[in-house]
């Protein structure tokens, strides 16, 4: 727990910073630098043990809830930062690593590998590196030339990980009695910023942070990415649009053809 003055001198610095993305990074360096400084001491530890050169970017995730450590862009480190993300990690990160098992064969698009990593009372959860920047590091114009792309990958994506119901995460579920269904079932529940997007070739490259994946109705999940590319201009927020409707020729199409073929 940071101390008070700390916070304090957290507060009247963030207080002259426009940016929110800035804010949060300095209030974590400020109220957490001795325990970033130990993450910083595990990887480069990690990295020694395995023979990797010690290359490292330091980055926080949305909230900054949590401290990123990039190792050679080889290895991605998440450390838990604030004192409730400190007391529930170990279930958080066993719930990601349960759901990437059970999707990772699954999924049309690449879900990177997570490993645990018990250290000094800490999970640390250590995934495979995917590069690429997300959506909202492109330009509108970028985005609106190759949204069809985006939107067909996208609904695929939705489809393919909601039909599928693994039986070694039933007990994620609300109920085990609840079945898929239009716009219901497994969701990755954060698509807005998290896939990655290869900058040369506009190609998803994969889809990373399953900490928030739940079973249930993810039009929420829709509305919110229409909220935050919305923000990035009306051409970016034109893509939910075209997702719900890939994604209903999905769903009907297919549930048409075995509703027929289950009545022949």
């Amino acid at each position: 727990m940071p101390s008070r003055a700390r916070r304090l001198f957290a507060n009247i610095i963030c207080g002259i910073i426009p940016s929110k993305t800035t804010r949060d990074k300095v209030r974590a360096k400020i109220c957490y630098f001795e325990k970033i400084l130990k993450y910083k001491e595990f990887v480069k530890q990690y990295a020694k043990e395995n023979n990797i050169p010690y290359k490292s970017k330091l980055c926080f995730g949305y909230g900054c809830y949590n401290a990123i450590i990039i190792l050679n862009q080889q290895w991605v480190f998440k450390f838990p930062l604030w004192a409730y993300r400190m007391s529930e990690n170990k279930k958080l990160a066993t719930k990601e690593k349960r759901i990437v098992d059970a999707f990772k064969n699954i999924s049309p698009i690449k879900i990177p590998n997570v490993e645990l990593i018990e250290w000094n009372g800490v999970v640390v959860r250590k995934y495979e590196y995917i590069p690429g920047k997300v959506l909202t590091d492109f330009t509108e114009e970028q985005i609106v030339k190759h949204i069809s792309y985006f939107a067909k990958e996208l609904a695929n994506f939705l489809y393919i990980i909601a039909k599928h119901d693994p039986k070694e995460i039933q007990d994620l579920k609300p109920s085990k009695k609840l079945k898929p269904g239009f716009l219901y079932g497994w969701c990755q529940c954060d698509i807005w910023a998290n896939f990655m997007i290869d900058p040369k070739t506009m190609k998803i490259l994969g889809f990373i942070d399953w900490e928030l994946a739940e079973f249930g109705d993810f039009k929420g999940t829709i509305h919110l990415a229409l909220l935050r590319w919305r923000k990035h201009g009306k051409g970016t927020s034109r893509l939910v649009i075209e997702i719900m409707e890939q994604y209903a020729k999905l769903y009907y199409s297919n549930n048409h053809t075995k509703h027929v073929s289950q009545n022949v």
